[in-house]
């Protein structure tokens, strides 16, 4: 007999590879061309774009709410500001104006 904690464990894996299956799935996308056929002025605006990416994946099952997040930022992105996710999946991502002293 499977005991509720076996179950959660369960339940819990399965939520983990299906997010990690949806994470890789899009990374083939990320890229809008090769960089290696990209000239040096494609590759420079390239570099100059940042983004911030947030994934949040809720599971209601019957042992309660599993929530999965990932945030993926690019360099300097956020410089001295930061990133909280919310139990409702809210994301509110932070920078202050002025950029990090430095060591």
């Amino acid at each position: 007999m499977i005991t509720r904690e076996e179950k959660m464990c369960h339940v819990i894996l399965v939520v983990s590879v299906l997010f990690i299956l949806l994470f890789m799935s899009g990374c083939g996308g990320l890229l809008p061309a090769d960089p290696t056929k990209m000239s040096e002025g494609q590759l420079k605006e390239f570099a100059k774009d940042k983004n911030a990416n947030v994934y949040c994946v809720v599971a209601n099952t019957p042992y309660g709410k599993q929530i999965g997040t990932a945030v993926v930022l690019d360099k300097a992105v956020i410089v001295t500001g930061t990133v909280v996710v919310a139990n409702d999946c809210t994301v509110t991502i932070t920078n202050d104006a002025k950029p990090a002293p430095k060591p």
